[in-house]
């Protein structure tokens, strides 16, 4: 299984490595685990998110959304699941729970 964590703040984040110890206890050593810290709002770094995403060619796609990547990450529903069906898409993070996510 190969698992992409996404998130657009630089620095260190428990986040990713509490998913990639969830993962590994769920999944054992099949799995591979790829941290993508993104610059947030950059628009070069949003034109490259598909990209990036796409070589590295997930089972699962993990984003920690605040509000400064909510709307670009929410963008990225729309050609995931065109790059490979099967890819899971989880959304987390402290802003997951705005109405602009839940509109969506």
């Amino acid at each position: 299984m190969r698992v992409l964590f996404v998130h657009g703040w630089r620095g260190f984040t428990l986040a990713g490595w509490l998913l990639r110890e969830a993962c590994l206890q769920r999944f054992g050593s099949a799995v591979h685990f790829q941290i993508l810290e993104r610059a947030s709002g950059a628009p070069a770094a949003d034109d490259d998110l598909p990209r990036w995403i796409s070589g590295w060619n997930p089972d699962l796609v993990a984003f920690s959304c605040h509000f400064w990547s909510l709307r670009t990450y929410l963008r990225t529903l729309d050609w995931i699941p065109r790059l490979n069906p099967r890819t899971s898409i989880v959304f987390g993070g402290p802003q997951v729970s705005s109405s602009f996510a839940a509109e969506r």
